[in-house]
This record gives structure tokens, C-alpha cells and sequence, in this order.
């Protein structure tokens, strides 16, 4: 089970940089399915990284697993290089670390544990942001 479709990719991606992803010899033939194929290992890599999180992240949160989808996969079918401020490593590793950081709970630590960003916390009050009664 992919998180992403063919079509989400497109939509994020775009057409051209699809169609280059999908014929990764410059043929002008796409390999049929290379870009199911690489959303299928993407969804496969975030079950991994979430484990028994996964049910809750994906139901909490199904647009953020989409579009962490579509970037690993990209990543991987770019060729999972690291070239220093590749665009598409950047996107590929941020999107890693905050599935990391779901996992844990711990905002900047990338699933290490220890991490110094702070704990994550739900919201339980209507008034987050409400001005502080003052005694006028």
C-alpha cells in the first residue's frame, strides 16, 4: 500500500520531472510502473521508521504522509545521491526526520532520543493563545 498515487506525485512533482524520474536512461520510453514502484518503497521505508505508530500518524496526519511519500520517493528515484545542496536530499531528509520525531515524540532529535527541541504535547485548551485576565 503506497501513501501517494502516480497522480499525487504529478501534482507535486510536476509532469516533466516525472516523466525524467520515469525514464531514467533518457530513452524517451518510461519504464512502466518505475514511479508505483518508487512510492511503494517510499511507503515501505515510513512503515519502517514508524513501526507501530504508523495506524496513528497516518490517520492523524494522511496528507503529511502523502507528501513524505512523494519526496523519499523522489529521492530514491533521482538516484539517492548526496550532492551538497541538493534540493531533493534536503526535502528527502526533512521529511525522514519529522517521521522520526513522530515516532518519539521529541521535536529535533530525529527518533535519537535525548533531543533538545522540546517534548511534543496535545492541545487541550480552546484558548491557546488567549491575553492573560488582568485584575483591571
Amino acid at each position: 500500500m503506497a501513501y501517494a498515487t502516480e497522480a499525487d506525485f504529478i501534482a507535486l512533482i510536476g509532469a516533466a520531472e516525472t516523466a525524467a524520474l520515469a525514464d531514467p536512461e533518457n530513452t524517451g520510453e518510461p519504464v512502466a510502473g518505475r514511479i508505483a514502484a518508487g512510492l511503494s518503497a517510499a511507503s515501505a521505508d515510513i512503515l519502517a521508521i514508524l513501526g507501530k505508530r504508523t495506524a496513528t500518524v497516518a490517520a492523524e496526519n494522511p496528507d503529511f504522509l502523502r507528501t513524505a511519500c512523494i519526496h523519499i520517493a523522489r529521492w530514491q528515484l533521482s538516484g539517492a545521491g548526496t550532492i551538497e545542496n541538493d534540493p531533493i536530499k534536503a526535502r528527502h531528509d526533512h521529511y525522514v526526520k519529522l517521521l522520526k520525531d513522530m515516532v518519539d515524540g521529541e521535536v529535533g532529535n530525529s527518533g535519537q532520543g535525548g533531543g533538545s527541541g522540546g517534548q511534543v504535547v496535545m492541545v487541550t485548551s480552546g484558548r491557546v493563545f488567549s491575553r492573560p485576565i488582568r485584575g483591571f
